[in-house]
């Protein structure tokens, strides 16, 4: 039961830094969101892997395995970590191709559409622009998965 617990808390504990990073797909962004710099995702990353090695506590009495650890949604974390610094075009690109092979790729319209709202340097008709190709992403996503239901 203990273990459990650990596992919970652990589970919540990625989704709240995920939430953190990004916002979710739908609904409105938060006034006061900004898109994070290096310094602060490198601090989110050694956070992450301090909270691991605490919840893994040496493998010993109540730890809990890495295997556990590094579940789906850690993985989630580490990919958005790993994408964040990512430039739109390129999210743009591996998004397109991702969808067209049926790919779940969320996390990177996650990030596309923080950075096509949150980003200072995109003039206002590159913006719309953005939009209109994040609404299509969205379209094509739900065919998906309708088709895969």
């Amino acid at each position: 039961m203990a273990q459990e617990s650990i596992n919970r808390i652990w589970d919540e504990l990625l989704v709240i830094l995920e939430s953190i990073l990004v916002p979710p797909l739908y609904g409105p962004i938060e006034k006061e969101r900004r898109i994070q710099n290096v310094r602060q995702l490198t601090l989110v990353d050694y956070m992450i892997n301090i909270l691991q090695m605490f919840f893994h506590a040496d493998g010993q009495g109540l730890g809990i395995s890495v295997e556990v650890l590094e579940d789906e949604q850690f993985k989630n974390v580490k990919n958005v970590l790993t994408r964040y610094q990512t430039d739109l075009p390129r999210l743009k690109r591996e998004c397109e191709l991702g969808i067209e092979s049926g790919r779940n790729k969320d996390v990177i319209l996650r990030l596309a559409r923080l950075f096509i709202e949150k980003e200072t340097s995109i003039s206002n008709e590159e913006r719309e622009s953005h939009r209109l190709w994040l609404d299509r992403m969205l379209m094509k996503r739900k065919e998906i998965q309708k088709k895969s239901s």
